[in-house]
């Protein structure tokens, strides 16, 4: 993935091996864009995209956060970009990411990365991607089923423009 000078330095910038710590420097870059729920699920942009629109919604948030932590280092099988259900009814999309220290929600709602066993009520998963993996959740956060994330089409499509930022 090519990126962008900002979302470089950011990466170059990331100085602690504490995940927490990462993930809200990751976070403060990302919160510094202007972020509005989305209607739908339209288009998933990259984060080259989102960067050079310096808005977004939700979901261009979970994914920048996603590819900035697996630029700077973190493995991709600690990292999901999950869609949510909120407490509201609305649809809702977050980033986690996991150590030995806990799993972590970046969530462009909030400032800062939370604990996910501290908020965990406030959200009802309905699937994740991670790499070639989606897995489809049950509400109490437990895995349902797991394919291949090529069934999901706006991840193959944003994985594809992708390919052609390099």
């Amino acid at each position: 993935m090519k990126i962008p000078y900002s979302m470089q330095q950011l990466i170059d910038s990331i100085k602690s091996e504490n995940l927490f710590h990462a993930a809200c420097d990751s976070m403060s870059f990302w919160n510094a864009f202007q972020w509005e729920e989305s209607p739908g699920w339209e288009t998933w942009h990259t984060p080259a995209e989102t960067i050079t629109r310096q808005q977004g919604v939700c979901h261009d948030f979970a994914i920048g956060n996603y590819y900035t932590l697996l630029a700077y280092g973190i493995p991709e099988s600690n990292l999901e970009v999950i869609g949510v259900r909120l407490s509201d009814d609305q649809m809702h999309m977050i980033c986690t990411a996991s150590d030995s220290s806990g799993e972590y929600v970046l969530d462009s709602r909030k400032q800062e990365a939370a604990l996910l066993d501290d908020c965990r009520d406030e959200y009802q998963p309905i699937y994740g991607i991670s790499g070639s993996k989606m897995y489809v959740y049950r509400p109490d956060w437990t895995v349902l089923a797991m394919e291949p994330s090529s069934n999901a089409s706006l991840w193959v499509d944003l994985q594809s423009r992708m390919e052609k930022e390099k």
